[in-house]
């Protein structure tokens, strides 16, 4: 699949322009040309090399192009990657942590860099013990995993587990003794091992190794941490390699190799809604075209669902679906934030996990409540373009993935229709950061929620 390269390196930034300003102009003048998209893609590679004067200068020329150009989505992309990671670097990570807890306080979380490479993708039919005894290179290698995986990992010399992504944990297994010493980190197994062996391997080389695809993250480089205030991301190390497991994929029960699929298709199709409010805020062109061109892979990926998806049984389906997922990561990477793919749809997940903390661990997946306001976001869409293909052809894929469509299956789930109806009201609170769903919801009601999930014949 073919992903977006930055060019050259922070200290040797061959094909970067000495005079800045006037590739700045140019790129006002001609946003979308090939010279404007190379020079983006090494100041993307090169921006952590420059200095601050340098940097300024860059962002504010960058700010006075995207004004003139506001449906240039990849001119305006690149300006918030770099203004949000100009601002973690000037605040630090921990300003967005939230309060941190007082036995915490004078640690900082070391913040990646971005990096002049993507990860590698392989695919393995070795089981995950046998990749990590391939992969684990002894005294200088740490291994983060989970306790479900360190059951088949025993005998590793050095092995932490995992049970919740804390910013205390990262600082624990940081200040162990023997961490000076190590050059190598292997993510092991899912969610959370894998977000904290990237926030801890920022000075080492990270390899993740999995079998599950549950979630859009699988190759990107940010780590979503729990602080006493609240979940927050940020970008941490970025994986040198990804190495899929298909072997123990296969091996697993058909039911949770579904669950788990499914919900990592469910984010990965939440990029639907949230580049729709983008081009919304930006100005953007409104229409389905303009929408899935912000991710290429989004259009692709819901043909072949439609057309040709086999179900989760299929080893070369779910190959297919490792590659969208790391497709979809490595944009992350580029880029440099994962903020213009994160809108109402993923708000409506913190507003449950909010209301109804209990779920987190028996009730709808991340993914699964992501594709729900997805789905209503492809509805209002719909309302306001009067273009209902992209709802239709959205609701009909989840159909064939087995992604909840109704209230009956999300009520089968444990998310009841007052707890969804309830969660989307508090996206509508002023207390509550908004979006476009948010927004609708606030001045229309929920009368489109009811439209999207009362029955199964799409309206």
């Amino acid at each position: 699949m073919s992903v977006p390269t930055p060019q050259g390196h922070a200290k040797s930034q061959g094909k970067f322009p000495s005079d800045v300003s006037v590739f700045l102009t140019a790129a006002k003048a001609a946003p979308d040309s090939p010279e404007t998209y190379q020079f983006l893609a090494s100041l993307l590679a090169g921006f952590d090399g420059m200095s601050l004067e340098a940097k300024e200068t860059a962002l504010v020329g960058l700010e006075d192009a995207a004004k003139s150009a506001p449906k240039s989505a990849h001119l305006n992309r690149v300006l918030q990657a770099l203004s949000t990671h100009d601002e973690m670097e000037a605040r630090g990570v921990t300003g967005q942590a939230g309060a941190l807890p007082t036995r915490l306080q004078g640690f900082s979380l070391p913040v990646g860099k971005t990096p002049n490479f993507l990860p590698t993708l392989t695919f393995s039919d070795l089981s995950i013990p046998k990749i990590v005894k391939n992969q684990d290179s002894g005294g200088d290698t740490l291994i983060i995993t989970d306790a479900f995986n360190r059951q088949t990992l025993k005998g590793r010399e050095k092995m932490v587990t995992v049970t919740e992504p804390s910013v205390e944990v990262v600082r624990d297994i940081l200040a162990m003794p023997s961490f000076g010493r190590i050059k190598n980190v292997l993510g092991v197994g899912g969610g959370a091992s894998l977000d904290v062996a990237r926030a801890v391997a920022v000075k080492a080389s990270l390899t993740l190794i999995t079998s599950l695809l549950s979630t859009n993250c699988i190759a990107n480089n940010r780590s979503v941490l729990d602080s006493v205030a609240k979940a927050f991301s940020y970008q941490s190390a970025t994986p040198r390699k990804l190495i899929v497991s298909i072997a123990d994929m296969m091996s697993q029960d058909p039911k949770i190799r579904k669950h788990w699929t499914q919900s990592g298709l469910g984010d990965f199709f939440g990029g639907i809604n949230a580049f729709f409010e983008r081009q919304e805020n930006i100005g953007g062109a409104l229409t389905r075209v303009a929408v899935l061109a912000q991710e290429p892979t989004l259009e692709t990926a819901l043909e072949w669902v439609l057309r040709s998806f086999p179900g989760y049984d299929d080893a070369d389906a779910l190959k297919r679906i490792t590659e969208i997922l790391y497709a979809s990561g490595a944009h992350d990477v580029v880029y440099g934030t994962n903020a213009d793919r994160i809108g109402g749809e993923h708000l409506f997940y913190k507003s449950v996990m909010e209301l109804y903390p209990q779920l987190r661990n028996s009730g709808p997946t991340h993914g699964q409540l992501v594709a729900m306001a997805t789905l209503v976001g492809a509805k209002r869409f719909s309302k306001k373009t009067g273009d209902d293909s992209l709802y239709r052809d959205l609701r009909a894929a989840f159909v064939r993935l087995g992604l909840p469509v109704t209230y009956a299956a999300i009520g089968a789930l444990g998310l009841r229709r007052e707890q969804m109806h309830a969660s989307f009201l508090r996206m509508t609170k002023a207390d509550f950061k908004s979006s476009g769903l948010g927004d609708y919801i606030r001045e229309h009601g929920l009368e489109i929620v009811d439209e999207v999930f009362d029955g199964a014949t799409p309206r």
